[in-house]
């Protein structure tokens, strides 16, 4: 009969309110346990994630370092090709001097003789001296007619010097064929 009454009511709470707080303080410590878990998951992650960007940035900057140094080599090889093309030019658009002098060897005149030539570009300048104008005349007919192999024949310069010779400056475009 003395099973069903209790004699003891407020050490029955207390003693429920103990199970009730052992229980929230395990419901606490677990719930503080994942929560620290989390963090120490989250920490690592960050640091994980920190990591693979330094790596990251690493291979971006060497990748970009590769790219300055490819952008220096295309640049060398672009005005390399450019000189290269510019030599190429200049070779097949290069005069050949013995031909031109026999060219034109073929139409002087006795009494006038050619004391220079000069070459520039697609022009060529020749100067001389004559003893009459006659001959320096003649010469340039000559030139003139179109197998000769010359064309847009100019005569810049006639000076008569102290010795009565003339001196001349003429220019001429020769004719490849």
């Amino acid at each position: 009969m003395s099973s069903g009454i209790n004699l003891l009511p407020k050490q029955k709470a207390d003693l429920e309110k103990a199970k009730i707080l052992r229980k929230l303080k395990l419901i606490g410590g677990v719930i503080l346990a994942f929560y620290v878990l989390f963090l120490i998951g989250l920490l690592t992650f960050s640091f994980f994630i920190s990591s693979f960007e330094q790596e990251v940035k690493k291979e971006l900057s060497a990748a970009e370092n590769e790219v300055k140094k490819f952008k220096k080599i295309e640049s060398l090889q672009l005005t390399l090709k450019g000189r290269v093309e510019a030599a190429s030019k200049i070779v097949k658009n290069r005069v050949n001097q013995k031909e031109l002098l026999g060219r034109i060897q073929n139409f002087v005149p006795s009494g006038l003789s050619l004391t220079g030539i000069e070459m520039a570009g697609d022009k060529v300048s020749f100067t001389g001296e004559t003893q009459n104008l006659d001959n320096l005349g003649d010469f340039l007919d000559r030139l003139e007619k179109p197998d000769t192999g010359w064309s847009s024949i100019r005569l810049k310069s006639l000076v008569r010097n102290v010795n009565g010779l003339y001196n001349f400056v003429f220019e001429a475009n020769p004719i490849f064929k």
